[in-house]
């Protein structure tokens, strides 16, 4: 944060000497462990003490160039990060009702974590600042809690409430929230889950995941997919024998179970190598392993779980070998770690 605000100040002057700083503003995502409440209360919100000073100076610089404050909300990472989170209030379909003081309540972690922030800027003097959501989602795989069933309903909540234009109890009216994300990302690093690649409202390939109405109406339908995805060809590859790598070629022989080989591709790790089985004791491969021969593959089947036959027994598929060969992603960039807000 310390290098941070500098680095905020400089663009924006910067954009300032353009001569666009009136329409276009610097902001700083920010997560929404930046504040806390002592009492578990949204009415007793405030930045964290130890970068209480920094956040007060921010927000209103943020407020005197017109710019909004913007967070990333995630009522999944409550429940990620405490079993003992009371489960129905991370979604908007009730449940569950949790009092604040005079008197006001609330009903989901959502509107709770939102009004926090909204007193946390009252105690910083900026009460009106605009505050803007940057990210809100729900993963579909890659933990008990991330599926498609849950992120249906998490979206189907949100979306509704959107539409209605109630705001929260402390400030309502409409709220800008943009959904995080749109497809899956098989580069993102899986250090805070397993869930990490699985955000995406669409496959890594543009297919719809569930039925869903972004206008809040309730007509859920599956969105429409990406026409003409370019899928890269598919190949089989098996080790190099002369590989100088002999850690990873000592990783790479072990013995798998021949019914825990027969899995099919979208089991397999997202940047690992697949195993194919045709004999009952596969290899298995690793992800360090890199391969020198390959040779085309027969396939049939869909591009996610395509039915192949190897050149030989013990032989092994790169599992993006079926990946589109270009696509919206963000990359590989080992993104900060959104947290929410643990409340209650």
């Amino acid at each position: 944060m310390k290098t941070t605000f500098p680095a905020l100040k400089n663009i924006q002057k910067a954009l300032d000497e353009a001569g666009v700083g009136d329409k276009v503003k610097a902001v700083v995502p920010l997560n929404a462990d930046v504040y806390v409440s002592p009492d578990d209360k949204p009415s007793s919100g405030a930045f964290r003490p130890d970068i209480k000073d920094l956040m007060t100076d921010m927000v209103k610089f943020l407020h005197d160039h017109g710019a909004p404050f913007v967070v990333n909300i995630y009522p999944f990472l409550s429940l990620y990060q405490s079993d003992d989170f009371p489960f129905e209030f991370a979604f908007f379909d009730g449940g569950r009702n949790i009092q604040d003081k005079g008197g006001v309540s609330y009903s989901n972690v959502f509107d709770a974590n939102y009004d926090t922030l909204v007193n946390a800027l009252k105690k910083a003097g900026v009460p009106n600042l605009r505050v803007i959501v940057g990210e809100a989602g729900w993963p579909t795989d890659g933990n008990k809690n991330a599926n498609l069933k849950l992120a249906r309903r998490f979206y189907d909540g949100l979306l509704k409430k959107l539409s209605k234009n109630d705001g929260t109890p402390v400030r309502p009216g409409k709220m800008e929230v943009y959904l995080f994300g749109l497809f899956d990302e098989d580069m993102k690093s899986i250090a805070p889950g397993n869930f990490e690649r699985h955000w995406g409202i669409f496959t890594y390939d543009g297919k719809s995941k569930f039925p869903m109405d972004l206008t809040g109406q309730g007509h859920d339908r599956l969105l429409s997919p990406v026409p003409d995805v370019q899928y890269l060809p598919r190949q089989w590859c098996v080790f190099d024998d002369g590989a100088k790598d002999k850690a990873c070629r000592g990783t790479s022989s072990t013995r798998a179970p021949a019914a825990t080989a027969r899995r099919s591709a979208t089991a397999a790790p997202a940047t690992g190598w697949t195993r194919r089985a045709t004999s009952p004791t596969p290899s298995t491969c690793t992800s360090r392993c890199r391969t020198r021969t390959c040779a085309p593959a027969t396939s049939t089947g869909s591009p996610r779980s395509p039915t192949r036959t190897p050149p030989r027994a013990g032989a092994c598929s790169r599992s993006r070998s079926s990946a589109p060969a270009a696509g919206p992603r963000r990359g590989s960039d080992g993104r900060r770690r959104r947290r929410s807000w643990p409340w209650p």
